[in-house]
């Protein structure tokens, strides 16, 4: 019986694609390189970055108003990941309080990595050629365009080892071992938290070949690129950036440690030794990924 009506609402959707002689709908599936490219070469220190794993599902809809020509919208979901390390010791100074009176907090980083992730729905808007005919077994196909990307979900998680003193100026006295008071050194601290980003705008390549299966049904193998056109890094004042490690005067022993697309590190003034000066890690973040593709597509031309 299931599989009567299994092949009872197959012919009922060729036969509603036969209909719909102009219209075509499809799910696919996408792998392979999906990166947040950033540049760190701005800081003093041998760090490195790199973009990981991405993938991307959704639905499409695609409307030919010429046998060989068509537009192409629906809905995606795309993941983007990014790594970043600091191979060298970084250190980080600025004044903080510690609930009675200011001091110079100094910090210094080793074995520093991030990971950030990024979720975006995605929505294409994009014109398709192919060659050939309907009859025809195989056609190749291209499509170009843009997409709009509208981040659902972004965060980061670090690791790093913390070696914190601080120095009261009022007792001209340097702090390097009470750990009560977050001085010391602090293995494998550890920490995650959210991403604000803006919503991306990318040029996208599709290039593939389109199998046809039967009457009905079409296959798509093929390789894409999304690049993305802007930064998606919220602009803002950069006072308003954290640092990378947080003084926490109500819990001393528990940093927060930022992630670096959110935060800033410390310069030295001219004649003013407690780092007044601060710059972001990056202030551009750009989303591309390139990858394969495979969409199964229903309908009939």
């Amino acid at each position: 019986m299931k599989k009567i009506i299994i092949i009872c609402v197959f012919f009922s959707f060729c036969g509603i694609s036969g209909y719909a002689r102009q219209h075509e709908f499809s799910v696919h599936g996408a792998g392979g390189s999906g990166g947040l490219n950033y540049d760190l070469s701005e800081i003093s220190l041998v760090g490195s970055q790199r973009g990981g794993f991405g993938s991307n599902f959704g639905a499409s809809y695609r409307y030919f108003f010429h046998p060989k020509l068509g537009f192409v919208t629906g809905m995606e979901l795309a993941l983007y990941r990014a790594k970043s390390e600091m191979n060298e010791t970084f250190s980080h100074s600025y004044v903080a309080f510690d609930g009675d009176s200011d001091f110079d907090f100094h910090t210094s980083l080793s074995d520093y990595e991030e990971r950030q992730r990024v979720t975006m729905l995605q929505i294409p808007l994009m014109l398709q050629f192919q060659t050939g005919i309907d009859a025809d077994a195989r056609r190749f196909y291209a499509a170009a365009g843009t997409k709009i990307g509208i981040p659902l979900k972004a965060r980061y998680d670090n690791e790093a080892t913390l070696v914190n003193s601080g120095y009261y100026a009022y007792e001209d006295y340097l702090y390097t071992t009470d750990r009560f008071r977050g001085f010391g050194t602090f293995t494998g601290e550890k920490d995650e938290g959210a991403l604000d980003f803006k919503t991306a705008v990318f040029a996208s390549v599709e290039l593939g070949v389109k199998w046809k299966l039967n009457g009905c049904m079409s296959l798509y193998t093929g390789a894409y690129l999304d690049y993305g056109l802007n930064n998606i890094i919220k602009s803002g004042n950069n006072a308003a950036r954290r640092h990378i490690v947080e003084y926490n005067a109500a819990d001393p022993t528990n940093f927060t440690i930022n992630s670096i697309v959110n935060s800033k590190y410390s310069l030295p003034a001219a004649g003013n030794e407690r780092y007044d000066i601060h710059q972001p890690f990056t202030d551009r973040m750009v989303p591309t990924t390139v990858g394969v593709m495979v969409r199964l597509a229903f309908g009939k031309r």
